[in-house]
């Protein structure tokens, strides 16, 4: 399994909890060019450091093997992001590094009325649900299922768009 963010892991600790006998790869791509803004450096800067340090990538260079992946999550990490060409970069490295079988999932906030009711102008960083699907499938990736986890935050499960 592979937790790719773009500053904050957030959630390579409760999978490596929740899958005990699986390997857990955290890939840190955040660089400061593509993630405007202050919020994930003081963030960053305040919060413990990790247990397991993750690896450094980029959106568009994952430091992992081609095909060799089960799993690729990316946790609020596409809308950190704030160029069409990085995310859509980030969507064809997970794509690359899926196994045979292998799913990529996507939690992210989208930009609705209540995302921007309840984020202002900061919702503009969101993506729509179209924006976000439109970037999969140029990435190769084809929607398998999706889900509300909360009035705010979405899921969907991609696969490579070959083995659909």
């Amino acid at each position: 399994i592979a937790i790719v963010h773009a500053g904050l892991d957030d959630v390579a600790d409760e999978v490596k909890r929740t899958y005990p006998l699986s390997t857990v790869e955290s890939v840190d791509i955040y660089d400061i060019h593509e993630t405007p803004g202050n919020a994930i450096a003081r963030r960053r800067a305040a919060a413990p450091a990790p247990k397991d340090a993750p690896r450094r990538g980029a959106c568009s260079a994952i430091p992992l093997t081609d095909g060799s992946i089960d799993d690729v999550v990316l946790a609020f990490a596409l809308r950190e992001l704030r160029r069409r060409e990085s995310r859509a970069a980030l969507l064809r490295e997970t794509c690359r590094l899926l196994a045979d079988g292998g799913a990529v999932y996507v939690v992210e906030q989208p930009r609705t009325l209540l995302g921007i009711l309840a984020f202002g102008p900061e919702a503009a960083g969101l993506m729509t649900r179209e924006e976000c699907l439109g970037l999969a499938m140029e990435g190769g990736l084809a929607l398998q299922e999706e889900a509300t986890l909360t009035g705010l935050v979405e899921l969907y499960r991609f696969a490579e768009s070959r083995h659909t």
